[in-house]
Formats: C-alpha cells, structure tokens, sequence
C-alpha cells in the first residue's frame, strides 16, 4: 500500500517537472525582449538612440557648444557594460506556483 502512494507521488511529481519544464520553455521561446535598463530609465523606445551609434550636435550660434554623444549597445549614452557576478555566488532556480488571495 505504502509503495503504491510513494509510487503514484512519483509519478505526478515526474509530470509537474515536465509541466513545469514544457511552460518554461514556452515562455523563454514566445516572450519578447526585454531591455534590462526600462524598469529605472526610459519607459518608451521612441526615444532611445540607435545601438552602437553617435550624436553630434553643434550650436548654430559660433562657439556656443559642440557636443559629440555615443551610444552603448542598449541605446543609452555612454561605455557598454556587463554586471558581473560576485566570486563565489551562483544562480538558483525557483519552481512553484503563483496564487492569489482575494
């Protein structure tokens, strides 16, 4: 009797994993890209700049200002970066599922 639950438990364990594993990959494969700077700049891309470009802009008034801008890869001013992981730290994987109390 005892294997026959431990068994079945098993058994849906196995088929939440692969539930679980089938929507991941849906998600990955039919999100959209995600600009990993929109949450803390710019809400809209009708603004940024074209990736990897320059600005210049030059005053029509003789002398007033000459300015040159370069762009990153995301389309932002400035050097192109990478957040670097701290030594020693890894990434974890959380499954579960979302609910909601009303």
């Amino acid at each position: 009797m005892i294997k026959q639950v431990v068994k079945m438990l098993l058994v849906w364990a196995g088929i939440l994993v692969i539930v679980f594993l089938i929507l991941e990959g849906s998600f990955r494969v039919f999100r959209q890209e995600r600009d990993p700077l929109s949450d803390i700049t710019q809400k809209s891309h009708d603004y940024l700049f074209k990736p990897d470009s320059s600005f210049h802009s030059l005053s029509s008034i003789p002398g007033e200002f000459d300015y040159m801008a370069h762009f990153n890869h995301f389309g932002y001013r400035g050097a192109s970066f990478v957040e670097p992981k701290p030594a020693g730290e890894h990434g974890s994987l959380l499954l579960g599922i979302p609910s909601r109390s009303a």
